[in-house]
């Protein structure tokens, strides 16, 4: 670079001394001036040299401009977004082409026009909204319209907008979104269609499960008594102290020990105490039979409400169940407390127990079988729920069921 600009000067030198010497031929002046006239031939030189050097300048710079202004315009013409010049009345005073594609015309023919007579009836009130935002304010503005141009197939755009400097007009971009919109549209349609797929699952097992306890308590439950009152009838007959008696004695002790297993499980999955007698009873007799097993101090506030629907009411019974085998399993905690209220339209059940908490991690992970399917149930039923852990420790755990 330094070799071409010491090249650039000799040659500009050059030409200055050949144009001094033109006008120093038209000149005579005496030999005994000719110190002064080498001082003159020098000044006069440089002052030709600059003179050239800011020709040379002038016409790189226009030259540099010209380019900048060319690229300038390919990346306007080209981009891949809408870019508009609209005035504070919505006429359009400048576009690319990708702006002229969206509206369906050439570029020439919608210079001038109202950029509101594209947007659609039900948006033209979002668009003027838009436009007087965009003018009266010195920050950028956004909204979503719909297009609807020459009768073409309407296009969804994200339009930016920002006042220009000159006052009276905005510079406004717009990003076709019409195929994310059909992607979340279609999105919010499958999960719509799995949210009820997952109701449907949750009562088709709730509807298995009474079902199965129906069976168990019916068949199975009645065979042990039966067999029970036949070792009974036996046992009548044989002799107490003798080996035949012993046996008898501890087959029947046996049998009444499956009989209220089956009782158990018939009951835990599907309490008929929440149809007989309510949710609140039905939650109490869990915990106190989870106390019973795990001996861990269980507390209760327990509000005589429920939802009037069953699968809402087992949908509370459940998270109640699964939250305090989760806190057997994996809590290591010696106290829960237990709430059930009702706080304006909803239903709110409050588990709380002071063990080691649960971290943030392991309440998204996938691997949390038990927190996704509680959650997931809950949101089947239109509820929320919560789980924090305080820094006092434990885990709070908070369903909000709408009556």
């Amino acid at each position: 670079m330094e070799n071409n600009n010491i090249s650039n000067a000799t040659i500009l030198r050059k030409k200055a001394e050949e144009n001094l010497k033109k006008k120093a031929a038209k000149i005579n002046l005496p030999h005994s001036e000719a110190d002064v006239l080498r001082l003159i031939h020098e000044l006069e030189v440089h002052q030709i040299e600059l003179e050239l050097q800011n020709d040379e300048l002038m016409l790189a710079k226009e030259r540099e401009a010209a380019a900048a202004s060319g690229k300038y315009n390919e990346l306007y013409d080209f981009a891949p977004l809408g870019y508009f010049t609209l005035t504070n009345e919505g006429e359009i005073k400048e576009l690319n082409l990708c702006a002229s594609q969206m509206l369906g015309k050439d570029r020439l023919h919608l210079k001038n026009s109202n950029f509101g007579f594209f947007v659609s009836n039900d948006n033209k009130p979002t668009f003027n909204l838009f436009l007087e935002k965009v003018l009266n304010s010195k920050t950028r503005e956004t909204c979503e319209l719909i297009l609807s141009a020459n009768g073409n197939q309407s296009m969804q755009v994200f339009l930016t907008g920002i006042a220009a400097e000159n006052g009276g007009q905005c510079h406004v971009s717009a990003i076709d979104i019409t195929r994310l919109k059909q992607a979340e549209e279609e999105i919010r349609r499958n999960h719509e269609s799995i949210q009820l797929l997952n109701r449907h699952l949750i009562e088709i097992r709730e509807e298995e499960r009474i079902l199965i306890s129906r069976e168990l308590h019916d068949q199975l439950g009645q065979s042990l008594t039966a067999l029970k009152f036949d070792i009974n009838r036996l046992h009548d007959k044989i002799a107490i102290d003798s080996e035949e008696g012993a046996k008898l004695n501890r087959m029947s002790e046996l049998i009444s020990s499956i009989i209220a297993d089956v009782q158990q499980i018939v009951f835990e999955m599907r309490p008929p105490i929440i149809d007989d007698i309510g949710l609140a009873a039905a939650i109490e007799w869990y915990s106190e039979e989870f106390a019973i097993r795990t001996g861990l101090q269980v507390e209760m506030e327990l509000d005589e409400v429920q939802t009037l629907d069953i699968y809402k009411d087992l949908a509370i019974y459940r998270v109640h169940q699964e939250s305090l085998t989760n806190i057997a399993r994996h809590a290591g905690a010696k106290n829960v407390h237990i709430k059930l209220c009702k706080i304006e339209k909803n239903i709110v059940l409050l588990i709380k127990d002071d063990g080691i908490g649960i971290s943030p991690e392991k309440i998204v992970s996938p691997k949390s079988i038990g927190l996704i399917g509680m959650s997931e149930r809950v949101k089947q039923i239109g509820g929320q729920m919560e789980i924090t852990t305080p820094l006092i420790g434990g885990t709070n755990i908070v369903v909000y069921i709408p009556v």
